[in-house]
């Protein structure tokens, strides 16, 4: 298990300001989270043609989310099971554009019906604060909520 720190805001970033600070571009993806019924938080991610499982505690952050994340890559035969055990409770389909950032990955996303946001994960949430500062992001606009 794993401690995943991230933050968020609306709207999206100009690529030549992430390019000039020296953000290394990690590529393009397409992905549809499942997000389980139930109390747990559980979500399948489909990406390429493979399933993720994600099992996320609540979020336990002050100012960033701060979840406990367990991951592994499932079969789409146990990813139907589960669909079918549980129930969905909401689908989210997204466009994802990644970049390394020192010791962070920000994520243009694209969401389909929610809209534009950059969402920045790292080991650290001092880290975090420190990117959106170089962003020229204030700390005023990020939102805690998930696509959820």
């Amino acid at each position: 298990m794993r401690k995943e720190f991230q933050i968020k805001t609306k709207g999206t970033l100009d690529l030549s300001l992430l390019l000039s600070l020296g953000a290394e571009p990690l590529g393009q993806v397409s992905q549809k989270d499942i997000y389980l019924s139930g109390e747990k938080t559980w979500r399948i991610r489909e990406e390429s043609g493979q399933f993720v499982f994600a099992q996320k505690s609540h979020d336990i952050g002050q100012k960033a989310r701060v979840k406990e994340v367990s991951e592994k890559i499932i079969s789409k035969t146990e990813a139907d099971r589960l669909i079918k055990s549980r129930g969905v409770r909401v689908v989210v389909y997204k466009n994802r554009t990644l970049f390394r950032l020192n010791e962070s990955v920000v994520a243009l996303d694209e969401v389909e019906h929610l809209g534009d946001y950059v969402e920045i994960r790292s080991t650290n949430e001092a880290e975090l604060f420190r990117v959106l500062e170089v962003l020229g992001l204030r700390k005023s606009e990020v939102i805690k909520e998930s696509y959820l």
